[in-house]
C-alpha cells in the first residue's frame, strides 16, 4: 500500500510539473491525431477501392452483343487490327471471326486462332474478377480507370507467381451509369510474355444488354 502510495505522489508531482505535462499532452495529441489518420485513409483506401454498382451490375450480366477490337504493333510498329463479334444468352455463346463461327463449349471456345492473350479471359464475370483487384486511378461521369500490378494480374489469369514490375491499365466508358465499353492496355502483360510486340490493347463494346433471344 505504501508503494502505491508513493507510486501516486511521484506521478501527481510529474503532472505538475509544467515541462512534462506540455510533454505527455503533446504525445497523446500526435498519437490521437495519428490514430485518426490512419482510421481516414484506411476507409479513403476501401472507398476507392470500393466497385460501383454498375460495375456490380456488369459482373453479373449474361444476356448481351459485344465486339472486340484488339490492335497490336509488333516490334517493327506495324499495325495489326482483328474484329470479333458475339453474343451471349446464359450459358450460351457464340463468336463470329473471318468469316467463321465459333461456339463455347465447357465455358471454352474451341479451335479460336491464338492470340497473344487468350480470349476465354475476357467474359465480363473475368474482366469483373480483374476489377475486384485492381485500384481505381481516375474517375469522373462517363470514364473510370483502373489499374492492376502486373504480378497480380499475372497471378489471377496464370496462376503463377512473378515479382515484376509494370501493370495493366482498364478504363471503363459509362452511359447513364451503364457500362458500354472496356478498354484493356494490355502491353506490359504481352511484352513480359513474348518480345514479339511493343503495343497490345483490347477494346470490347458491350450492345443490345437483356434483349438477345435464345437461339
Amino acid at each position: 500500500m505504501n508503494q502505491l502510495t508513493q507510486s501516486v505522489a511521484y506521478l501527481k508531482k510529474l503532472i505538475d510539473n509544467k515541462k512534462i505535462r506540455l510533454i505527455v499532452i503533446l504525445v497523446m495529441y500526435i498519437t490521437a491525431f495519428g490514430l485518426i489518420s490512419y482510421i481516414a485513409y484506411t476507409n479513403i483506401l476501401a472507398n476507392k477501392n470500393k466497385l460501383s454498382p454498375y460495375v456490380e451490375e456488369y459482373g453479373k450480366l449474361d444476356n448481351y452483343s459485344y465486339s472486340y477490337t484488339i490492335k497490336s504493333l509488333d516490334k517493327n510498329d506495324k499495325l495489326t487490327i482483328t474484329s470479333v463479334s458475339g453474343k451471349r444468352y446464359i450459358d450460351k455463346q457464340i463468336m463470329h471471326y473471318d468469316g467463321k463461327y465459333y461456339s463455347v463449349i465447357d465455358d471454352e471456345i474451341k479451335d479460336f486462332p491464338i492470340t497473344a492473350f487468350d480470349i476465354n479471359k475476357l467474359d465480363n464475370s473475368d474482366i469483373y474478377k480483374y476489377l475486384q483487384i485492381a485500384t481505381m486511378t481516375k474517375s469522373s461521369n462517363c470514364l473510370d480507370v483502373y489499374q492492376i500490378s502486373l504480378s497480380k494480374f499475372i497471378k489471377l489469369v496464370d496462376n503463377k507467381q512473378q515479382a515484376i514490375n509494370g501493370y495493366v491499365t482498364i478504363s471503363l466508358v459509362k452511359i447513364d451509369k451503364k457500362l458500354v465499353q472496356v478498354d484493356l492496355n494490355l502491353t506490359n502483360y504481352v511484352k513480359n510474355k513474348s518480345d514479339l510486340y511493343n503495343y497490345f490493347a483490347i477494346t470490347i463494346n458491350y450492345n443490345q444488354i437483356n434483349e438477345i433471344i435464345d437461339f
